[in-house]
């Protein structure tokens, strides 16, 4: 997941298996998806819940 409008935007993290990852949030109003599968697990695919929330104060501070 990148916070941005492409793949060269700031990575927000990479994600695998069957765990949900924490809550994440974005600077802005815009964040790009990246898909990969392979052939070695069958499965029904996957889920993206987002909601949209009330800009409060400055934006988070994401350590690289």
């Amino acid at each position: 997941i990148f916070d941005g409008p492409d793949v060269y935007s700031y990575p927000l993290g990479t994600f695998c298996g069957l765990t949900l990852p924490s809550p994440l949030r974005s600077s802005g109003s815009t964040v790009t998806l990246h898909f990969q599968s392979d052939s070695l697990v069958g499965g029904r695919g996957f889920l993206v819940d987002w909601r949209a929330v009330q800009d409060s104060g400055p934006p988070p501070t994401i350590t690289p």
